[in-house]
This record gives structure tokens, sequence and C-alpha cells, in this order.
């Protein structure tokens, strides 16, 4: 009789080793892909960073005015993309009754192409797009757009 409960007490220990190696293995994979994603996330969210504090190296901030930075930031919440090119400028226009006004300029690779006839109607597929950014008030206006950039 002993025999017959030392094999019930090994099937029972093997049956939870394998549940527990089961387990840990589901676990196991689970941090893998999240430390996988995790990193892909951090690294696409500074590399934007980085890029931003590229562009916006050569510029010393000014008294009273928004920062190259904050301005990147007003026209990425606008349109989703990659920030490639920002400058100072004097913007002279009608568009939305803008007069004369110091912006800055900011040019964005957009994440996904945007297809809209009514609001793009020169340009079939929009892939990058340069927001006027006004130095003192933060007041943002689409300038241009034009195809995506190879």
């Amino acid at each position: 009789m002993k025999s017959i409960y030392k094999k019930d007490y090994n099937k029972e220990r093997n049956m939870k080793k394998k549940i527990l190696i089961i387990i840990g293995g589901i676990i196991l994979i689970i941090l893998i892909s999240g430390f996988g994603y995790w990193r892909i996330i951090i690294q696409k969210t500074t590399g934007e960073i980085l890029r931003i504090d590229e562009l916006c190296n050569q510029f010393t901030p000014v008294t009273g005015e928004i920062t190259c930075k904050e301005a990147a930031k007003i026209a990425l919440k606008k349109y989703s993309g990659e920030v490639y090119d920002i400058y100072k400028t004097e913007f002279y226009g009608s568009v939305e009754n803008w007069e004369k006004r110091d912006v800055w300029l900011v040019k964005i690779k957009l994440k996904e192409t945007i297809t809209d006839p009514v609001k793009f109607p020169k340009t079939p597929e929009v892939g990058t797009v340069e927001i006027a950014v006004d130095r003192y008030n933060k007041e943002s206006l689409l300038i241009t757009y034009g195809p995506a950039l190879e």
C-alpha cells in the first residue's frame, strides 16, 4: 500500500512542476513582449525628442516668446508625425485674417498620409505640412501641405 501513495504523491508533484513551468513560461513570454514593446515606444519618443532638440539647439530663447520646442509640440498636437525642419520667420498673409506675425515655421512629415479632397484639393495624398506658430500667443495655422517625402 505504501507504494501506491508514493506514486500518487509523485504524480501530483510532477503535475505541480508542469503547471509551474507552464505559468513561468507564459510570464516570461509576457515580460519579453512587454519589454520589446516598451523599448520601441521609448526609442520612438526619445528619437523624436532628440530630433527636435537637434533642430532647436541653434535658437536661443527670447523673453516673451515661446521656445522652439514649445512650437514643435503645438504643431505636433495638430498633426502627428516627425518634425524635419523648424525656423523663425515672418508670416505675411490674409489666411484667416492673419496679418504680419513673427512665427515659428514647423515642417512635419506626417505619420500617415491624409486623403481629404475638400480640405486639401491640390494634393490627393498629403504627407507633409507646414504649421506657423505665433511666437507670442501660441496661435497656430496650417500654411502649406504637400505629398509625402521619400
